[in-house]
């Protein structure tokens, strides 16, 4: 062997020394900053942990962007978000056909060449529509999202990435708690809602629900003490610990679950269906739930069909919460009077009719005094007529 070649196979192994050493320092650093991200959530500190947030992005960013072929990505098995507005899909998909890919999706490999994604499935679905080959990708370490042999692991980390962006609505984000709740603790999913339920009222009875509250932002350990401390004043039932530990594991608050999150899981079938596939807003469906058979005094069908036109126009004139209120109580209200009119008589309903027509803005003083007079007549006998009634 000559001593050029010699030289050039020691420089060859130091480079692959030193490119591993490089890649165990960037994995530990990415480790450190997801860690610290999770700190920071934990204590509300919104603005350092946008910038630990930029700061992982960054350091993901320097193993190298890659273009990976869109057929040899798949959707994550345990991805808890259902929700995938097919309008904001074409929105992004004309913005991508347009401008190009600002940002990269995530993904860890499954095996060879072939991959799950882990952050990005909306890009990754309107790549497709406008037949894109490829799709710029970082590989995210196995280390950083644990086994991917382990689909507990995998559902939790996703969860906790769509959670803390705020990327669930509040359906997909109660199926994705009952699910893992079940899971995790071997609950019957049905059994979940109502051991909440339970644990809110008797904390409200007891004036103890701030300190459950309070319990939302401390850390894992202080969590555990305080919720030991309610289970042994029996203001919290042993059946009921799993629930709420998960819950605030999850940073989330569980009387603010129990009366925002889990009565999506009640909603009508139709309005589920409008949440996941039209925008549907959760704060809109659960009031557009008023519009049910019994409310309105109908049928189901007809229930259902009064409802959809309702959400048809919450939807395609992007209503307000406060507007699709108004909404509803115009319709129910409509209703109620509908069915007082079809108990009048005919001249009853004529009479009504008539004095509804009345234009009084446009009347003179001297004709809406005339008309004061001969309706108080008429009053007067209507009140003598209901006394011999």
């Amino acid at each position: 062997m000559s001593r050029r070649v010699g030289d050039n196979l020691i420089l060859n192994q130091f480079a692959e020394v030193s490119v591993h050493q490089e890649l165990d320092r960037a994995n530990e650093q990415i480790e450190t900053l997801t860690a610290e991200i999770e700190r920071l959530k934990r204590s509300g500190n919104k603005a350092a942990e946008e910038e630990k947030v930029l700061e992982l992005q960054s350091s993901l960013s320097t193993q190298g962007i890659l273009k990976l072929p869109i057929e040899s990505i798949e959707p994550n098995p345990a991805q808890p978000r259902k929700t995938f507005n097919e309008e904001s899909i074409v929105l992004l998909a004309r913005s991508l056909e347009q401008d190009g890919q600002q940002q990269p999706i995530l993904v860890f490999e499954k095996s060879a060449k072939q991959y799950f994604l882990f952050d990005g499935e909306r890009r990754w679905r309107a790549a497709q529509k406008i037949d894109w080959k490829t799709i710029d990708a970082i590989v995210v370490p196995v280390r950083q999202t644990q086994s991917l042999d382990n689909p507990e692991s995998m559902r939790r980390q996703a969860m906790l990435a769509n959670h803390h962006r705020e990327n669930l609505n509040p359906l997909d984000l109660a199926e994705a708690l009952i699910q893992e709740i079940a899971l995790t603790y071997e609950i019957e999913e049905d059994a979940i809602p109502r051991r909440l339920d339970a644990a809110i009222a008797r904390l409200t009875r007891r004036k103890a629900i701030d300190r459950l509250s309070i319990l939302t932002a401390l850390d894992k350990k202080e969590q555990e003490a305080g919720l030991t401390r309610l289970i042994e004043e029996e203001t919290i039932k042993e059946e009921e610990k799993g629930v709420i530990e998960f819950l605030l594991s999850m940073q989330l608050n569980p009387a603010s679950v129990k009366a925002n999150i889990f009565p999506s899981l009640k909603l009508f079938d139709d309005l589920k269906d409008a949440i996941r596939s039209q925008g549907l807003g959760g704060h809109q469906a659960k009031i557009l739930q008023q519009l049910s058979p019994k409310n309105l005094g109908v049928t189901d069908k007809q229930a259902l069909k009064m409802r959809q036109q309702v959400t048809q126009v919450a939807i395609e004139k992007k209503l307000s919460v406060a507007s699709t209120r108004a909404k509803v109580k115009e319709v129910l209200s409509n209703r109620e009077d509908s069915e007082e009119d079809s108990a009048l008589g005919v001249e009853a309903k004529n009479a009504i009719a008539l004095v509804e027509k009345f234009k009084i803005d446009k009347m003179e003083k001297a004709d809406l005094e005339a008309l004061e007079t001969k309706l108080k007549e008429k009053l007067k006998q209507i009140r003598a007529s209901l006394k011999k009634g």
